[in-house]
């Protein structure tokens, strides 16, 4: 399959004297390097799937078996409002003019 892509004029000129430097030609370094860029992608998504797996995991092995769906969303709804009042009260705090003073 053949691309077209647009090179800044300063990395055409690098890919050019590198390919010149090591013998091949431009195309080959290009491909290279996107080889080199695909190749490192596939490593750190494997590496978040795999810590993913086992945050999943770890919440799954805390949650009782008998709960039943609705409850676990009720669950994480309560959850998250606290969260949101809490991150709310320490705005707030942050905010306080007679805090200000001393900071």
């Amino acid at each position: 399959m053949q691309r077209t892509i647009e090179l800044p004029e300063e990395q055409a000129q690098e890919l050019e004297r590198l390919a010149a430097q090591e013998r091949r030609t431009f195309e080959e370094l290009v491909q290279l390097a996107l080889t080199d860029y695909l190749a490192r992608r596939m490593i750190d998504r494997s590496g978040w799937v795999e810590r993913f797996r086992e945050v999943v995991e770890r919440i799954q092995a805390r949650v009782p078996q008998d709960m039943q769906p609705d409850e676990i969303e009720a669950e994480i709804t309560a959850n998250f409002e606290e969260y949101l009042a809490d991150q709310a009260a320490k705005r707030r705090a942050g905010s306080d003019p007679a805090d200000a003073g001393g900071h």
